[in-house]
């Protein structure tokens, strides 16, 4: 799939503050960029099973879009502004929306107003920190009560992950309390990261082995990012 990120226009008033909030742990050098961006994210054969729903059938097509919905302060985002940017991602024919904890509900009840028309809504991928999602697994409910269809995953491979398993175990602590909420598990290996390129060498393979649906893949690997 591809991941394309855009920014919504800022204005003065504050939209209403969901009663979810991830703490988004950041890694030193990480930027959250808002220019557009253009990534891969690879699908493994077995997504249809992993996934199920509208989101499994898309994802499971050749070379889905998802878009990545992001703003430096979100809170400061009036609704029409979100509003205008969800409806556009749906209109230019995307395949899912990926955006922070704070947009989830906005962007999943703008979605929702399509229902029954064409295109119809797209699903909403909660953006979360691996280490947030391990430390406070509740957060997948509550992204799934926002309306969130899935979580993305976001980890870095340089983060302190203990023994060699480290990062693997929780990998799939992440995907069982994603599972937990009836939500699907997209892994965003190095998504974001300032330096070096984006997605995972092999990163289907270790999606596979945790439990995930999908994952970013580095350029070059068959269904990867272009490097």
């Amino acid at each position: 799939s591809r991941i394309m990120s855009a920014k919504p226009g800022h204005v003065a008033k504050p939209v209403a503050q969901s009663t979810w909030r991830a703490q988004q742990s950041a890694k030193p050098g990480v930027s959250r960029r808002s220019l557009l961006l253009l990534l891969i994210l690879h699908v493994r054969a077995a997504a249809s099973l992993a996934i199920g729903g509208a989101l499994g059938r898309e994802l499971a097509k050749a070379r889905p879009v998802v878009v990545h919905v992001w703003d430096a302060k979100p809170a400061e985002l009036q609704r029409y502004a979100i509003d205008d940017v969800s409806m556009a991602c749906r209109e230019a024919g995307a395949t899912a929306v990926l955006v922070g904890p704070e947009l989830v509900e906005a962007v999943a009840k703008e979605q929702e107003l399509a229902r029954g028309n064409f295109p119809g809504p797209l699903p909403v991928i909660a953006d979360c920190a691996l280490k947030d999602l391990v430390e406070s697994p509740e957060l997948c409910a509550g992204a799934a009560k926002l309306g969130a269809s899935a979580i993305g995953i976001r980890y870095y491979e340089e983060e302190e992950w203990g023994d060699a398993g480290g990062l693997e175990e929780a990998l799939k602590q992440a995907v069982a309390a994603a599972e937990a909420s009836s939500l699907a598990a997209i892994l965003l290996g190095e998504f974001g990261a300032a330096a070096g390129p984006e997605g995972v060498v092999g990163g289907s393979d270790l999606a596979a082995r945790v439990g995930a649906g999908a994952a970013l893949t580095r350029g070059g690997e068959e269904g990867g990012a272009p490097a």
